[in-house]
């Protein structure tokens, strides 16, 4: 029985992983925090050192970084280091379930988790709840194991797998208080020592840094604060209907990544749970994590500080998924149609609802782009500078990403409330480089400012010529002619 385990699983792995790599051309990154990520990873490539302080937490640098001095492909390569980290996610997921629920639904939530179509988006971006969640998912198993077998060996192991997920993302911060609060409740109290001596090697070192560097220890905590409510503007000009979608909008994504079929046995298996009595302590510990995480995330949406984007619901998926279990724990005819049925109307409806960044495949909405991208690649070289102006969050990261230019020469705009418009070095670059790529937003800040002035008369012998222009956007080339050069 346990070789079958080990076969099916692994079986798994290779099916999901063999399909995502298949569909890997058609991909598209149009997360422009994707990119954001992917050019962190290309400065500490190419300057390697013990990060102190960021808004982001720091090993997801580390981690593209590193993959890039495997194959410098800034595109392609961090997209197979996630789809590969997502795949292997599947096996302490599997063996987590399987010990703390049942042997056979545990593979019926772990084929769930494979098409979840927010995770299955995610995993081909370079985001980093991919790599975070594979190590929550591994802690919680050693957990698991560390308990049941009285293990302080596997306790450490959770306590480490923890603090490296939480050098990925805050969330693995709350977990780390969350399990301690399980330990404490069944009455370990041994074992909790060990798990947070390790747990909070990052977290502590983090802070420690961050105040080394910034006199702050609470910086990068402090600066997603002030991304979200000062540069974005999150909490501006609100109304009754937008408190209303920050209530809603986190359960309406949650349905969306574990399907409706699923969502309902999850909740109906948890109010069995807590209907029947007496209500057992193992029910509780089991529930703690996900009403925990749902309740901050809660807290947080409503008060603003957390911006309203389905990718951060996965904590919640890997959470709540194990819970679907109950439900078929055993493989009769029609629960095995069930099963089926449930997977296929997960995946259909996510090309449905009228909401973006659910699809399993994650692709630019203007088709546009694509071919203003390639454009630009015929029109640059490496030693060009490009200005890319606020076309739209994602399509002004794609653009920069499959430019392949080095990040010092790329300036963008971003498309936040008080986004910061840097004329001074746009006009820099204009006078210092010999040839680049403009592109504006026409009526933008930039196109008002210097197309009407700066761009329309040469600068120190430099020309621009119109490559593209459509109702909303213009693209110039700057050049020098070989003639002024020699003069």
């Amino acid at each position: 029985m346990k070789d079958n385990n080990y076969l099916r699983i692994i079986l798994l792995f290779i099916i999901v992983l063999a399909c995502k790599l298949i569909l890997l051309p058609f991909v598209q990154i149009d997360d422009s925090d994707a990119v954001a990520r992917i050019f962190s990873g290309i400065s500490w490539k190419e300057n390697p050192e013990w990060i102190l302080s960021n808004f982001w937490c720091p090993f997801h640098f580390y981690l593209i970084g590193i993959g890039l001095f495997i194959w410098n492909d800034p595109v392609y390569m961090p997209m197979l280091i996630h789809v590969v980290i997502s795949a292997f996610t599947l096996v302490p997921f599997y063996f987590l379930v399987r010990r703390e629920f049942n042997d056979k639904g545990a593979y019926i939530a772990t084929v769930f988790l494979a098409i979840c179509p927010m995770l299955f988006r995610n995993s081909y971006l370079a985001l980093s709840e991919t790599p975070y969640l594979f190590f929550l998912v591994l802690s919680l198993n050693f957990l698991s194991k560390g308990l049941r077998n009285n293990s302080y060996r596997y306790i450490l192991y959770s306590g480490l797998s923890i603090t490296i997920a939480s050098g990925f993302r805050y969330e693995a911060w709350i977990m780390i208080f969350v399990i301690s609060l399980i330990i404490i409740l069944i009455k370990q109290w041994k074992f909790l020592p060990v798990f947070l001596i390790s747990a909070l090697i990052f977290p502590i070192s983090w802070l420690y840094t961050n105040w080394l560097a910034t006199g702050n220890p609470f910086y990068g905590i402090q600066g997603n604060y002030y991304w979200t409510i000062v540069e974005m503007g999150n909490n501006k000009n609100l109304h009754f209907s937008n408190y209303l979608r920050r209530i809603w909008f986190f359960p309406f994504s949650w349905i969306i990544a574990v399907g409706i079929p699923a969502g309902v046995v999850i909740v109906g298996t948890i109010f069995k749970m807590f209907t029947n009595k007496p209500v057992k302590k193992i029910n509780f510990i089991h529930i703690l994590p996900l009403l925990g995480m749902f309740g901050v995330m809660q807290y947080n949406a409503f008060k603003g500080v957390l911006l309203l984007q389905h990718r951060f619901v996965g904590t919640l998926a890997v959470l709540s998924l194990p819970f679907v279990s109950e439900y078929f724990k055993e493989y009769t005819q029609k629960k095995v149609r069930l099963a089926w049925l449930f997977g296929i109307i997960t995946v259909a409806l996510s090309f449905v609802y009228n909401t973006p960044t659910i699809k399993p495949l994650p692709r630019l909405q203007n088709q546009s782009f694509v071919g203003i991208s390639k454009l630009i690649g015929n029109n640059i070289s490496r030693d060009s500078f490009l200005v890319i102006d606020n076309v739209g969050w994602n399509n002004t990261f794609y653009l920069a990403l499959h430019s392949r230019i080095p990040n010092k020469n790329i300036i963008l705009m971003g498309d936040a409330m008080n986004s910061y418009v840097p004329l001074k070095e746009i006009r820099q670059k204009l006078y210092s480089q010999n040839e680049g790529i403009l592109v504006l937003k026409k009526n933008s800040e930039i196109y008002n400012s210097m197309y009407l002035n700066d761009l329309k008369n040469p600068c120190n012998g430099k020309y621009f010529k119109e490559i593209f222009a459509d109702d909303n956007i213009l693209l110039l080339k700057q050049y020098f002619p070989e003639e002024k050069a020699k003069k």
